[in-house]
């Protein structure tokens, strides 16, 4: 008995650590969160130049892990954004999803000033999520009251009303809960030099 419950301690450990998972600490509090491996990324890398006034790179991708204070995503899209001291400004958009074989990007951990991140599947279940409050909003409005009409004495059916209202708004609140569950969290990353904060993580090398 003893030995299936080192083993199965050993197994649970080994799952809570799984390759690929990338963990955050917060830097004031020391909270962790995991963000696990094929969730879809984004990354806030902030560019400078000598003749930069405002540099910003935004890529998303596929998370994959990190390495020796590297992150690796595999690309899917991103965008850049330059102003020019000179007052001019470009902006460019590279897609990577018809691109062959494109292999993860590594980058430093230290040039990442924010991540927006989602599980995978989190966008469909969040999708399904918004259909279902609506389903369950139009029932709770539209159904339920001329379900609970008694069309031969022109009266309605109190019991009938509450019962198919309180159906209706159960099923909102199903959608409400798959919303938030697929919502895309942003994470907001220490710099260099900048002093801890509450909204400020910190990515575990």
């Amino acid at each position: 008995m003893k030995a299936l419950l080192l083993t199965t301690a050993a197994i649970f450990l080994g799952l809570s650590t799984l390759p690929g998972q990338v963990t955050l600490r917060n830097s004031l509090t020391g909270k962790e969160k995991a963000l696990k491996a094929e969730g879809h990324i984004g990354l806030g890398l902030p560019i400078e130049g000598p003749e930069l006034a405002f540099g910003y790179r935004l890529l998303k991708g596929q998370l994959k892990d990190t390495n020796r204070g590297l992150i690796r995503v595999l690309p899917v899209d991103e965008e850049k954004t330059l102003r020019f001291s000179n007052g001019l400004s470009r902006k460019e958009d590279i897609e990577y999803t018809d691109i062959r074989n494109v292999p993860p990007i590594s980058l430093p951990i230290t040039d990442i000033s924010h991540i927006t991140y989602r599980k995978k599947g989190a966008k469909d279940w969040s999708n399904m999520g918004a259909l279902i409050t609506t389903l369950g909003a139009l029932s709770a409005l539209v159904v339920a009251p001329l379900a609970s009409i008694d069309y031969s004495e022109g009266k309605m059916n109190s019991d009938l009303y509450f019962r198919w209202a309180g159906y209706s708004l159960g099923l909102t609140g199903v959608g409400v809960a798959m919303i938030i569950g697929g919502k895309k969290r942003h994470f907001d990353i220490q710099r260099p030099g900048q002093a801890a904060g509450k909204g400020l993580w910190v990515i575990e090398k």
